[in-house]
């Protein structure tokens, strides 16, 4: 729990000043360690806000939050926006893979 605990910190520190990296790409960080540690409703809220995002929904990071989002929360992945055409980030070549 003291790992956990620790890269959380740093997550959340890191999305208070996030030098250039999206937050979206911190979100799912966060909302893995939430489900790992069995904090399986902030995780959902995380996953759903990036899966649900216009521009992230069709990028690799948005569909593995709505993939996990499908897991945790059928009913709330049967809320997502269908798939639209690649957003500007998909073949941004950004590793989006936290």
């Amino acid at each position: 729990s003291g790992k956990f605990d620790e890269a959380l910190s740093e997550y959340t520190r890191l999305k208070a000043n996030p030098h250039g990296i999206p937050g979206q790409v911190i979100s799912v960080a966060i909302a893995k360690l939430n489900e790992a540690q069995g904090k399986n409703t902030e995780a959902v809220e995380l996953y759903f806000g990036v899966a649900n995002d216009p521009l992230w929904r069709s990028t690799p990071l948005g569909i593995r939050a709505a993939t996990r989002l499908s897991v945790l929360a059928p009913e709330k992945f049967e809320t997502l926006p269908e798939l639209q055409a690649a957003s500007p980030f998909a073949a941004s070549g950004t590793p989006f893979n936290p």
